[in-house]
């Protein structure tokens, strides 16, 4: 007593596009006491984009016949009048006409709505395709309009910045002719001895012009300041050497933050081979060479500051017999007590001896 029927519905439901970019500005946490440390970084992320749409979904149902009702359509519809066989004949007749005129309607109907089905599908992918396109050129255009605007003004900080070492530089060192032609190598002990006799050359000349100028009881207080002065120049030369150099010839290269085994320099005690990183004795401008010798394969390591500041060393080369070494560096201010080291993060170096991967920095002044 059951007769089927298909019911159609439609359905909203959203589908993901695409992929867009956008850029997220991040920032590291301050050190305790350390004021005005946070530097703001930029990345680019992704997120999904998507769209309405509408879909037709047919489904199988079940109903009572014709003549029955009730729960399970067990029971006759009182209202149902059957047709007599005569009736019936007739009816039949007359219905097979219309059923084949009917019949033929709808095919032709069917296949209209199938051609115009197909004609909405394509519609509805051109459609996706502009808007996923639209949506592609804004979101690349958009990124790198702020990408370009972030590297301008890195661009002119950076600027700022090497004008102003600079200066520093032709404070400490004067003409840069004079440094080149006198072959003088960044030692520490080297640049500290000049720096000192430098300043005892500029004051013995600031002292001869007051003493020509100044009576004899001024000259004599004037000698004890420069004695002063002389005392304190030499306690801070002793006091500002820090200075390392340190090598990888064996032991665990599986942990993130490498364990340099092999100590060459390390005045002022401040390297930690124990735990593999440099801390800053004093507050000043540092600089930092990192040679790291990658194994074969793709490899990834960073010279890794506590504030955040990361610099990267990275080998993309595919597996052959002999590795590949890259060599940077850094000059960074960092405060006292701030850490740096070494971290491999993809990888691994080659053990040997003499070590091919090392680590070396010195303190250029204090501030």
């Amino acid at each position: 007593n059951w007769c089927s029927f298909m019911q159609s519905k439609l359905v909203t439901y959203i589908e993901a596009c695409m992929k867009e970019k956008y850029i997220v500005n991040s920032q590291q946490p301050c050190l305790n006491g350390a004021p005005d440390c946070q530097k703001i970084m930029y990345r680019t992320a992704l997120k999904p984009v998507y769209q309405v749409k509408q879909k037709v979904f047919k489904s199988l149902q079940w109903k009572c016949c014709p003549g029955f009702i009730g729960k399970n359509c067990e029971q006759h519809d009182p209202n149902f009048i059957l047709v007599s066989e005569n009736q019936t004949e007739g009816r039949e007749e007359e219905f097979s006409k219309h059923s084949i005129s009917a019949y033929n309607d709808i095919t032709t109907l069917k296949n209209d709505i199938k051609h115009l089905s197909l004609a909405i599908k394509r519609h509805e992918s051109r459609s996706d395709m502009n808007l996923c396109c639209n949506h592609t050129i804004a979101n690349v255009i958009e990124p790198l309009n702020i990408s370009v605007e972030i590297l301008s003004a890195d661009l002119a900080t950076i600027k700022q910045k090497l004008e102003e070492h600079l200066l520093i530089f032709k404070k400490l060192f004067g003409s840069n002719e004079e440094l080149v032609a006198s072959n003088i190598s960044l030692d520490v002990t080297k640049i500290q001895s000049m720096l000192t006799r430098k300043v005892r050359r500029q004051q013995k000349g600031q002292d001869k012009q007051r003493d020509k100028k100044k009576p004899e009881k001024h000259r004599e207080n004037m000698q004890t300041i420069s004695k002063r002065i002389t005392v304190q120049t030499e306690l801070l030369e002793k006091d500002s050497l820090v200075a390392f150099h340190v090598g990888f010839s064996e032991g665990k290269d599986k942990e993130k933050t490498l364990r340099f085994n092999e100590t060459f320099l390390n005045y002022g005690n401040s390297y930690f081979p124990e735990h593999g990183y440099f801390k800053a004795p004093h507050k000043g401008v540092y600089l930092f060479v990192i040679s790291a010798e990658f194994s074969s394969g793709p490899a990834l390591g960073q010279l890794s500051f506590s504030r955040g500041y990361k610099r990267t060393l990275s080998s993309s080369q595919r597996k052959t017999p002999n590795g590949n070494t890259m060599t940077t560096f850094a000059m960074a201010e960092m405060e006292k007590g701030e850490k740096v080291c070494f971290e491999l993060l993809q990888g691994s170096v080659v053990k040997r001896s003499p070590p091919g991967t090392t680590m070396g920095g010195f303190l250029i002044f204090k501030t």
